[in-house]
C-alpha cells in the first residue's frame, strides 16, 4: 500500500504545480495601456486606460488628454483573455457612454470600441499595448506562399535579422537565395527591398508589412523590367 500512496502523493504535487504554473502564465489585464482608435471624423484618438483585474472583476480609470483620470463605469468584468467595461464622459453637455470589449494576449490589446454619439451609432476598432512592454522583433524565420500564375505557386522563407531599426537578410527560394537592402523595422513596420539581376535586367521586389504577433501581412511591390506587380504576403514565424 506504501508504495500507492507515494504514488498518489506524487501525482498530487504534480498536478498542483501545474495549476500553479497555469496561473502564474495566466494574462492579467492590470496594468497602464497605451490604446488608439479612429473617430467618427476620421481623427486618430489616442487613449490611455489604467487598469486593474481582481479575479473576474475589472475596474481602473480613463485618462483625459489633460491628463485628468475619470473612473470606469462599474460593472467591468474578465473572462478569460476577455474583458468588457465601459467608459462615460460629457461631451456637450451631453453624457456619452462608450463600451469596450476586447481581447488581451500577454501585452496586446485588440477589440472593438462603440457608442452613440448625437444619436448617431458608432463602432471602431481599438487596440493597442501595455505600456512598458518589449515591442516584439522580427528576427528569425518567416514562411510565406506566393502565387505567381495561374498554375504557379512557391514558398519562401524570409530569414530577417533587426539589429535596433535596422533589418538584414534574404529571401529564399528553392535553391535560390537573395540578400535583402534598405531593411527598416520601426513602430512594428517592416520595410525592405529585394534586387536581382537576369540577362543584363534589374528586378526590383518592394516588401512592406505590418508585424502582429507571429505574423507579418502587407504589400509587395515588384518590377520586372517595367513590368509592374503587386502581391499580398502573409508570413508566418517558423516555430
Amino acid at each position: 500500500m506504501k508504495p500507492i500512496r507515494v504514488l498518489l502523493l506524487t501525482l498530487l504535487l504534480a498536478l498542483a504545480a501545474t495549476a500553479t504554473s497555469q496561473n502564474a502564465n495566466r494574462t492579467t489585464a492590470t496594468g497602464t495601456w497605451k490604446l488608439s482608435f479612429v473617430a467618427p471624423t476620421g481623427q486618430q484618438v489616442e487613449v490611455t486606460l489604467k487598469l486593474k483585474q481582481d479575479g473576474a472583476k475589472l475596474t481602473g480609470a480613463y485618462v483625459n488628454r489633460d491628463g485628468k483620470e475619470a473612473a470606469l463605469d462599474d460593472g467591468g468584468t474578465v473572462a478569460g483573455e476577455d474583458v468588457a467595461f465601459a467608459i462615460t464622459r460629457e461631451r456637450n453637455g451631453q453624457k456619452v457612454t462608450s463600451t469596450v470589449k476586447a481581447r488581451i494576449t500577454g501585452d496586446q490589446f485588440k477589440g472593438k470600441i462603440s457608442a452613440t454619439v448625437e444619436g448617431q451609432d458608432f463602432s471602431a476598432d481599438i487596440e493597442g499595448k501595455r505600456e512598458g512592454a518589449a515591442t516584439p522583433g522580427v528576427t528569425g524565420s518567416w514562411k510565406y506562399s506566393l502565387a505567381i500564375s495561374l498554375d504557379t505557386t512557391l514558398d519562401f522563407t524570409a530569414v530577417l535579422k533587426q539589429d535596433g531599426d535596422k533589418l538584414t537578410g534574404s529571401i529564399q527560394v528553392n535553391e535560390f537565395d537573395s540578400p535583402i537592402s534598405e531593411g527598416t523595422f520601426k513602430d512594428g513596420e517592416v520595410v525592405f527591398k529585394v534586387v536581382r539581376e537576369r540577362d543584363g535586367q534589374k528586378f526590383t521586389s518592394a516588401y512592406t508589412g505590418k508585424l502582429a504577433g507571429d505574423a507579418i501581412k502587407g504589400k509587395i511591390l515588384s518590377d520586372f523590367g517595367g513590368e509592374k506587380r503587386a502581391y499580398d504576403w502573409e508570413a508566418k514565424r517558423a516555430k
